[in-house]
């Protein structure tokens, strides 16, 4: 599925990402039980289970001649909030999330629960501040996502074109209907893969689903805009002044690499070529590579030996290098490459190599830098300093992780790391 149509993602929240299926067949089996109504098995439940939920319980059987629907409905959810902790997450939520916030889609949730409930939730798993908003009903019966569909649709003032609504029942695809968005459909929550598909809306059996098509074509859009917009501000960079920062860090790594006697360096995301010309002036001999035709183009007209290559891809023979030097180029990665390109470095070393890896970070963070003063805005990840050390610790041993605090208010700091092979 290309969600790269997309701006905006609705997610439903019950069957969709969360796992509670079997529970909520649990606990709709016991107030059967205590009226001496018939139980239900996971596949009727799936068959028979919709909305209104009104409807669904007259379905079923209960009577509300005998008690309201709303004193049954009630008993249902109190039961039901007690065991919601023995519910997960969809084996694929998180990552399906990830994904989508990488690709620079803003998200919503758009729940049947009651808000102060879904609210609670969403914070337990730790979901709060993946949402742009979060939506659900004034009450706990049910009825109908429609009137607040629309009315986030109409408030936000978002082109229902762009909207792309996942759900796990007809009524989610009712509600996509009604507010004009796609929908899409997940076989694996509160209705059976026969129903969604007799509806005539794109099915899929898991979230995963959602990143496999999607992940080629996002690092292509990714990678095809950072070329371009590096092509496109080669030249400004190239006259730009370097910062005295930055001065002492290449400084502190042309000591390591001459108080070891190294020789042979590669530069990954060279840019204009400023550092790895520096390099070469001491002596070094430095192969540079970049993705950008333009800054490898600088690169050469200062002799040195340029490669336009993708840092996922090089191809260059193993054990070949006895330093890699890499600032602020794999923070344009995303964090499952960052983990390739590591064991990739790994294998580029000689053994005993160093590799300087600086990068801005501070705070976890993946997708399109929306403040970018560069166009197209330019894909970043970022790291805690815990994060970089347990990625890196991984692969290397760390010779030293050293932090620059900037005095403006940007909320990163630079992560300054020396690694080495080991052998």
């Amino acid at each position: 599925m290309d969600l790269l149509k997309y701006k905006h993602i609705i997610w439903d929240w019950n069957g969709t990402l969360l796992d509670d299926v079997n529970l909520c067949l649990e606990v709709i089996n016991t107030l059967l039980v205590k009226r001496k109504l018939s139980m239900l098995t996971l596949e009727y439940y799936r068959e028979i289970f919709s909305f209104p939920i009104i409807d669904y319980y007259e379905k079923l059987g209960f009577d509300f001649a005998q008690e309201s629907f709303e004193s049954i409905g009630t008993e249902f959810i109190t039961d039901y909030e007690k065991k919601r902790n023995q519910c997960s997450l969809m084996s694929d939520a998180h990552k399906t999330l990830l994904h989508i916030a990488q690709l620079g889609l803003s998200q919503s949730i758009l729940s049947a629960s009651k808000q102060n409930y879904l609210e609670k939730a969403i914070g337990e798993y730790s979901l709060d501040a993946t949402f742009f908003e979060i939506n659900g009903l004034n009450n706990h019966y049910a009825s109908s996502k429609i009137d607040i569909g629309i009315d986030f649709v109409t408030r936000n003032k978002f082109d229902p074109s762009t909207i792309l609504l996942i759900g796990d029942t007809t009524h989610d695809a009712d509600v996509a209907a009604s507010i004009g968005a796609d929908c899409c459909l997940i076989s694996n929550g509160h209705q059976s893969h026969q129903r969604l598909v007799d509806y005539g809306v794109p099915v899929i059996d898991s979230l995963s689903v959602l990143c496999q098509q999607d992940f080629i074509m996002q690092n292509n859009s990714l990678k095809i805009n950072l070329r371009e917009t590096y092509d496109k501000y080669a030249l400004e960079r190239e006259s730009s002044v370097m910062q005295d920062w930055k001065h002492e860090e290449r400084a502190r790594f042309l000591s390591a690499l001459q108080k070891e006697h190294k020789h042979k360096l590669l530069e990954i995301g060279a840019g204009t070529g400023r550092d790895s010309k520096f390099f070469q002036d001491q002596g070094f001999e430095v192969t540079c590579i970049d993705l950008s035709p333009a800054m490898i183009d600088l690169c050469s007209q200062k002799g040195l030996k340029a490669l336009v290559m993708d840092m996922t891809k090089i191809d260059l023979p193993d054990h070949s290098f006895d330093a890699v030097y890499s600032m602020n180029s794999l923070l344009h990665l995303t964090k499952d490459e960052f983990s390739e390109v590591l064991l990739r470095i790994n294998s580029l070393l000689r053994p005993n190599g160093i590799f300087y890896l600086g990068m801005y970070g501070g705070y976890d963070f993946a997708g399109v830098w929306e403040k970018d003063s560069y166009t197209p805005k330019r894909f970043f990840s970022f790291f805690t300093d815990e994060q970089l050390k347990e990625e890196t610790s991984k692969v290397f041993e760390t010779v030293s992780f050293n932090r620059v605090v900037f005095e403006s208010e940007n909320p990163n700091h630079f992560q300054s790391v020396m690694l080495r092979k080991r052998c």
